[in-house]
């Protein structure tokens, strides 16, 4: 090299630059132990970016670790702490408050925020975080992510912030169904129809042999299904057998060629959430939804 006149050049160690204010950083406390023992003893959420036509558009996800299923997102034009907080707080409305839960992230500013903070003191909710640099202590959201874009987000991104909004929704939908196999209440769960005049049919949700949620269907003359409301057993509720008999109508009507739904859903109710996460778009009733397809 000498004798060339040629000089080594080595790559810069990654200097992390300081905010100037030291931020909030909660201790790891999750260590790597991705194996809880029952559901809702640990979440952890991440945030990634997708394409929307020349821009991106900011995902929050959260994810119950003993389950590793989605249990609250949330999707914005800005990457801030009020994504992350919507993301938990579906995650909140979804499951309700545990005592002893545990939230785990990396260290990114939307978690360190105050804003954060305040929304995890106010449902009890006990922090986390990685250490800096360290992408292992978050890996089961990493890899969720890592799905997510080798396996389902197209190449070139989405035309539309609705468009990626109803694909991302339907990926939810789809990765919850396959939970690690120590996880399996919607697995294990059948579903039986009843039908008792051609028209009316009435959905029991079994696991392991025990009923836990019914709900009828009826299969009007004019194209249109009527959902009547899920019932759940108390015990039962929070595990996503709400949503499950939801889909599973849905898909039994488009299999019967019906082109509408019709739902009793309050605008802020989780009854309208499942709705929409089995695939529907609200039409110009409050109570009647449109099939995506059509």
């Amino acid at each position: 090299m000498a004798e060339a006149n040629l000089a080594s050049r080595q790559r810069r160690r990654h200097q992390y630059r300081s905010r100037g204010v030291q931020a909030f950083v909660a201790k790891n406390l999750l260590e790597r132990n991705f194996e809880p023992t029952a559901i809702n003893q640990v979440w952890c959420g991440d945030v990634t970016s997708l394409m929307v036509g020349k821009r991106w558009y900011h995902l929050a996800v959260v994810i119950d670790l003993f389950a590793r299923r989605v249990v609250g997102w949330g999707f914005s034009l800005i990457n801030d702490a009020n994504l992350v907080s919507k993301a938990l707080r579906m995650a909140v409305e979804v499951r309700g408050k545990h005592a002893g839960l545990m939230f785990h992230s990396d260290q990114g500013c939307q978690y360190t925020s105050q804003r954060f903070q305040s929304v995890l003191l106010e449902h009890g909710i006990t922090q986390s975080m990685s250490c800096r640099g360290q992408c292992w202590d978050n890996a089961p959201t990493e890899r969720f992510f890592g799905t997510l874009k080798s396996e389902w987000v197209p190449a070139k991104g989405y035309t539309t912030v609705e468009e990626a909004r109803q694909d991302m929704t339907s990926f939810f939908m789809r990765y919850n169904i396959h939970t690690k196999p120590e996880y399996r209440p919607l697995n294990s769960a059948s579903f039986a129809g009843l039908a008792t005049d051609g028209r009316l049919r009435l959905y029991i949700l079994k696991v392991n042999g025990k009923v836990l949620a019914g709900a009828s269907m009826y299969l009007a003359n004019n194209g249109i299904a009527y959902l009547g409301t899920a019932a759940t057993q108390k015990d039962a509720r929070g595990l996503g057998y709400h949503g499950a008999l939801i889909s599973h109508r849905v898909d039994q009507a488009k299999k019967l060629g019906c082109h509408w739904v019709a739902a009793t859903a309050l605008a802020s109710s989780q009854s309208r959430r499942n709705l929409q996460r089995a695939g529907l778009t609200v039409s110009h009733a409050q109570a009647l939804y449109r099939l995506a397809d059509d």
